[in-house]
Order: C-alpha cells, then structure tokens, then sequence
C-alpha cells in the first residue's frame, strides 16, 4: 500500500461561525479520532483532498501540524447538497493489529459474454461490507464479470474469494444479472 500524506491544521475553535471561516480560506474542517483518545479537531485544504479522492484513496497519513497519525481511514465525508463540495470529513486512526469494518463500492471489470449474445447489465448489489486488516483496506470490491453469459445472475457465494478482506454479505444476495434479450414481436 503506498503511503500518501495529507497535512492538516490543528483548529482551536468549534462550531458553526468557525467553520464557516475554515471554509473561506479554501479549507474544510474535519475531525481525527483514535480509540479512547480525545477528538482532534483539524482542518485540511480542500484542493489536496480532492486530488485523493480522484485516485480513490481509503487510508492516508495525517501531518497535524508536524506530528505524524499513521493508518487514517477516511470513514464519513459529507458533502453540500447541490454542489458536492466537501464540507466535512472524519479519519479514523486504525490499530495496526485490529481489523476494521468498511463499507466499499463494488466495481465490476471485464466486458460480460452476454452483452455480445444481446443481454443487458442489472447491477443488483452496489455496495458491500468487508472486514479487513489495515494494510489490507483496498479502494474498492472488484468483481469480474467478463465470464458472465446471457440469462445468468451472480450471487454472492459465486463472487472470487480475495484473501486479503472478508465479505461480510449474505452469501443468497444478487451482485449482477446479465439478462436476455427481448424477442422482436
């Protein structure tokens, strides 16, 4: 996993009027917690971060201010509602010898059999939750599809096993069904 560090500002100030000024100086106020430690309030350039999220980074390295927090998970963004611009962000810091819980995006590689024999893709399944070591927390589940025929679904249990997380979905669910194509009348 490569390490990617993010600076960060230590803020004094809480609340609604002091984050507003946080955003003004083209910054978002965040948050870093760890275990039973008391909340660091921080905050981060918001034109750094949004270079992270376009490589889709999960885990990066914190500098508040000199002092460096390994392993920080990226565990809620919330976002304005008409723009999408970052408003505030929690890291959690992660224990190198306890795994952790995620919710990831599930993307689907390949170019499926059945799309050439006419079918189409239903995405059933757009998330899933793993558990995982720290080192191991990837950006995304990846499920290929380029074997998948017309007229076929894909259940959980059918999913590859990757041996570096454990899915924690019902093995029953549906991740994707390429479905026949229509007769002509």
């Amino acid at each position: 996993m490569e390490r990617i560090i993010l600076k960060a500002t230590r803020r004094d100030s809480v609340g609604k009027g002091p984050s507003r000024r946080v955003r003004m100086d083209e910054s978002f106020p965040a948050v870093y917690y760890k275990g039973q430690d008391v909340p660091q309030h921080i905050s981060i350039n918001t034109r750094e971060f949004g270079l992270l999220q376009k490589k889709q980074v999960r885990v990066v390295t914190l500098d508040i201010d000199g002092v460096i927090a390994e392993n920080c998970l990226i565990r809620d963004i919330q976002r304005h509602p008409v723009n999408s611009a970052v408003l505030h962000v929690d890291f959690q810091g992660m224990i190198p010898t306890r795994k952790v819980r995620l919710r990831l995006p599930i993307t689907f590689v390949g170019n499926p059999l059945g799309l050439r024999q006419g079918g189409q893709i239903r995405k059933l399944l757009h998330f899933a939750r793993i558990v995982c070591m720290p080192e191991n927390v990837p950006s995304s589940v990846e499920v290929d599809i380029s074997h998948m025929e017309a007229g076929t679904t894909m259940l959980v249990r059918d999913m590859p096993v990757n041996p570096a997380y454990t899915l924690m979905v019902p093995e029953h669910l549906a991740v994707i069904q390429i479905t026949k194509p229509r007769a002509k009348a």
